[in-house]
């Protein structure tokens, strides 16, 4: 059945500023052996919004350049009938290429090149394990770690801060009374760690999100 689509009127707009542009190669050695995985890789981003440092050019120029190289592990599997396990490592160099615009005058310092990404930790790692005790009881334990991160810097005479690293521990028991019934404890942050999540700091000031406490 011929159809006739209706048309609209089109409007060009002007395209003020391009969008974030990612580079991302996955350069790789990639490795599948049995549960185990590993992988070596390097993302760029570049093109992303930096403040102009020219007063007659106010708005955000598009130079900013980062880096990240790194190395992911995993490993899943069973043990034995009754043991399985899931583990994940990840190990990332970061680091800020340039932070400032292009049309900076010389000799205007880029305080944050060579500097870390901020809030993106070096290394992070988890572990889930779990084993059967009796057909009709499962006990796990399971644990994650974040590692230090850094803060972005103002100045070049600024310190660079870094979050604290921490662990968190877990554990389950799974009782399994019929096909249909299943009754699950859970018990998070088994050794209550004090910790914060989503910390952000700008102009002086910051803020953080506290951890789960043990529940």
């Amino acid at each position: 059945i011929p159809m006739t689509l209706p048309s609209y009127p089109l409007t060009a707009q002007p395209i003020t500023r391009l969008p974030d542009r990612w580079l991302n190669l996955i350069r790789a050695a990639w490795l599948a052996f049995g549960g185990l995985t590993a992988a070596l890789f390097q993302n760029e981003r570049s093109k992303y919004r930096v403040n102009s440092l020219d007063p007659a050019e106010p708005e955000q120029q598009l130079d900013g350049a980062s880096r990240v190289r790194g190395l992911a592990l995993g490993l899943a599997g069973q043990i034995n009938d009754r043991w399985t396990i899931i583990a994940n490592y990840t190990w990332l160099d970061s680091e800020i290429l340039q932070s400032i615009a292009g049309n900076a005058t010389v000799p205007t310092l880029d305080a944050q090149k060579g500097d870390p990404i901020a809030l993106t930790p070096e290394h992070a790692f988890n572990v889930w394990t779990s084993y059967m005790v009796a057909d009709t009881l499962m006990v796990g334990y399971g644990a994650t770690y974040s590692g230090e991160y850094a803060f972005n810097r103002p100045t070049g005479s600024a310190r660079l801060f870094h979050a604290p690293d921490y662990w968190v521990h877990n554990a389950a028991v799974t009782w399994t009374a019929t096909d249909a019934v299943q009754v699950q404890f859970n018990l998070k942050n088994l050794t209550d760690e004090e910790y914060y999540t989503r910390i952000r700091s700008s102009n002086g000031f910051g803020w953080a999100t506290p951890g789960d406490a043990r529940s």
